[in-house]
């Protein structure tokens, strides 16, 4: 099927104004990002980014010539369609790979036609499960992709050639005699999930696959036409295990038939980058590593054979390090032309003369830029959520201190930016294990900072990012070692000069959930209240709330992180503040999914039937009807904090007020919770709240509120 192109309205180009502060609309920051990836042709020529927009999921396209973008696929909003990939084969072609109508998955291949600064598509369909390994970027017409063999329940990677497939009539039966064709690089290995492709001659030199008892990852040896394997991991829970919930080894690529680059944690306090002897099946050289921090990610050249560049985060700043003089000098001078904490190049074209480049940091959610190497010119394609543009943000402040343990926990401040005492909001996240603060851009922290609040969130003991022992200091410390953390960053904020220590509230989600009604009972001195989000009171329960917790395995995995329900029964219950409710004595506000099936509805409905019937303080309850644990629709987050920032302004901003300049933020935030109560779509239909949050929005000038009101019978507005 062949369509000219059509130009889009949206223009490419966004000029870069500061402003002042000021409200931002809560519709407005938590969405999804309108613009989230771009990537390059081999050429360098050609461009294609997503967007969200007028709620349709989009592809675009543009030459780098100009500024005007074409529609190129679009997906609406609706059910389980999703966009999943998408990429250049080579400089003409390129492919999405996308979830469609009866959860049916295809690959769309595009070629495009080019006419001076615009361009023609043609595309065709293929419905099956699979995506593109390796596009083959010097060989046109050709990918790797790896295709899922249903029937010995596998994926098989094969050499695809796009224009057989293009040639038969679309239906899935001619696509499948037509990949039945191809060259089966993995052709007799069962089990294959993960595949490791060489750049140089497109050999697959790595595999991984699963069995019922253990995965493995082999190697090519390419002396004796066979494969080797180096590395397994045994799943039993009982015996026989050869590794740690902890432990990582992550392989990235190979050197040759007998060394490979990996990312590892085995027998070691921090995840590094190494040389693994696959013969001798064990680490030999260290190719990098920091004293402080694990290293995330590592990119290895198949084609020079070396190491070029490993990511991590320091102090909470995610950070690409590049590993050779130029490419150094090139990060520098990016730093000082975007201005922002964290710059990564994302794609580049065939001869990396033509870069993607992306940039953020907590005061941005991001901007994606094109670089010219040859010409040293920079030059901006857009931000990837626009519509935050006009709004400043603010950037967390490291708070330190060293726990009994002998630890450094870190943790980041954000404060507002007007000079004053600010009251204080402590934001445990969640896991508790393997999960990481950052000092980036996140919805929540700057809403709230947004609405006049200091946010402290905190790296306790059990965060990732700080080596296996940091982790492993946080098992089994519920309402324990990990609590004493967050009270040993909470004591520095309040040192702090713009915090008001006497106005604090506690709130997070999940396992800060427990922690934010836990504190209050173990610190009651340091909180006026309480939130909490999807949390856990009674530990026993965990063990029991759904049918899948009682499998063997996943109390395997709640007793790794909690403890063990039978050898440790009478501490899980003294640890449940559900059993301790009495001690609660500051305002608490709960939130819970009614599908959560990781922190069961029913943790929450206890404590607020347990809060109410002891009637030792205010408790406000709100169940979500369709969502887990957290929100599948932005709706969820939208009543969630416009819910929580009226909390806060009731219990520890009482003299804080809004100017009249931000009455039309508060007016349209007023009346979309009106309408959630008014429709009852995610939580309980309720004319009262409806009424109530409608008259708020009119009365800060929003016009529609007064139908809607009418509607429910009311008049005196």
């Amino acid at each position: 099927m062949t369509f000219k192109n059509t130009l889009l309205t949206l223009a490419i180009i966004v000029f870069s104004i500061s402003v002042q502060a000021k409200l931002v609309k809560s519709n407005e920051i938590f969405t999804n990002p309108q613009f989230n990836n771009f990537v390059i042709s081999p050429s360098g020529q050609t461009f294609i980014g997503k967007s969200y927009l007028d709620g349709f999921h989009q592809l675009f396209a543009f030459q780098s010539t100009t500024n005007e973008a074409a529609e190129i696929f679009k997906l609406q909003n609706s059910g389980s369609l999703e966009i999943i990939d998408y990429n250049w084969i080579d400089s003409d072609t390129a492919y999405v790979t996308f979830k469609g109508n009866f959860n049916k998955y295809y690959t769309r291949f595009i070629d495009f036609t080019f006419k001076e600064d615009t361009f023609d598509i043609d595309y065709f369909d293929v419905e099956a499960i699979g995506f593109v390994i390796n596009p083959m970027s010097t060989k046109d017409n050709r990918a790797l992709y790896a295709k899922l063999n249903s029937d010995d329940e596998k994926f098989d990677l094969l050499e695809i050639d796009i224009e057989k497939l293009k040639s038969v009539k679309a239906t899935k039966k001619n696509h499948q005699k037509v990949f039945d064709s191809f060259r089966n690089l993995s052709d007799g290995l069962d089990n294959t999930f993960e595949f490791f492709v060489s750049n140089k001659d497109y050999q697959l030199e790595m595999i991984g696959q699963y069995f019922e008892d253990y995965n493995t990852y082999s190697i090519y040896d390419l002396n004796t036409d066979s494969w080797r394997e180096f590395f397994r991991v045994n799943k039993n829970t009982n015996e026989d295990k050869n590794y740690s919930r902890l432990d990582i080894f992550e392989p990235v690529g190979a050197i040759d038939e007998r060394f490979i680059v990996a990312l590892s944690n085995m027998g070691r306090d921090k995840t590094a980058v190494i040389k693994f002897d696959a013969s001798l099946k064990k680490e030999v050289d260290v190719l990098y590593e920091s004293n402080s921090y694990d290293i995330k990610s590592a990119t290895f050249d198949t084609i020079q054979n070396k190491l070029t560049s490993v990511t991590y985060v320091d102090r909470g700043v995610k950070k690409q390090k590049f590993l050779d003089k130029p490419n150094q000098a090139l990060q520098k001078d990016l730093h000082q032309q975007i201005g922002l904490d964290s710059i990564f190049i994302i794609d580049s074209s065939l001869n990396n003369n033509d870069l993607v480049i992306f940039a953020y940091d907590s005061t941005h959610p991001g901007k994606f830029y094109h670089y010219n190497q040859e010409l040293g010119k920079l030059r901006f394609l857009q931000n990837e959520m626009p519509d935050l543009h006009p709004y400043t943000f603010r950037k967390g402040r490291l708070l330190t201190a060293k726990n009994e343990l002998d630890n450094i926990v870190e943790g980041f401040l954000f404060l507002p930016e007007a000079p004053n005492k600010h009251p204080l909001v402590v934001m445990p996240h969640g896991g508790p294990i393997g999960v990481q603060d950052r000092n980036e851009f996140d919805q929540a922290t700057q809403f709230l900072v947004n609405r006049g609040y200091a946010v402290l969130t905190i790296n306790f003991r059990g965060s990732a990012g700080y080596g296996k022992e940091y982790m492993n200091a946080g098992r089994e410390q519920f309402g324990e070692g990990i609590e004493a953390d967050i009270n040993l960053l909470t004591q520095k904020a309040f040192a702090h000069p713009s915090v008001d220590k006497n106005n604090a509230c506690i709130y997070g989600t999940s396992y800060g959930g427990y922690s934010a009604v836990t504190s209050t009972i173990i610190y009651p001195q340091n909180f006026k209240c309480a939130i909490t989000a999807f949390g856990v009171f009674d530990l026993p329960l965990l063990f029991s709330a759904t049918n899948l917790n009682q499998t063997e395995s996943r109390k395997d995995a709640i007793s790794f992180i909690v403890g063990d329900i039978d050898a440790d029964y009478n501490k899980l219950k003294a640890n449940s503040p559900l059993y301790k409710a009495s001690q609660i004595k500051v305002p608490t506000l709960i939130f819970s999914g009614l599908r959560d099936e990781i922190a069961h509805p029913e943790h929450s409905r206890r404590l607020n039937y347990v809060l109410t019937e002891l009637g030792n303080t205010e408790v406000q309850y709100h169940e979500y009807t369709l969502s887990g644990h957290g929100h599948r629709n932005w709706r969820g987050d939208i009543h969630q904090y416009v819910t929580i920032v009226e909390f806060l302004d009731r219990h520890i901003g009482k003299n804080k007020s809004y100017p009249k300049d931000d009455h039309n933020v508060l007016a349209n935030d007023n009346f979309n919770v009106g309408m959630i109560y008014y429709n009852g779509t995610f939580v309980e239909k309720d004319t009262k709240q409806a009424e109530r949050y409608l008259k708020l929005a009119h009365k800060y000038g929003d016009d529609r509120a007064a139908q809607y009101l009418r509607r429910l019978g009311i008049y005196n507005f």
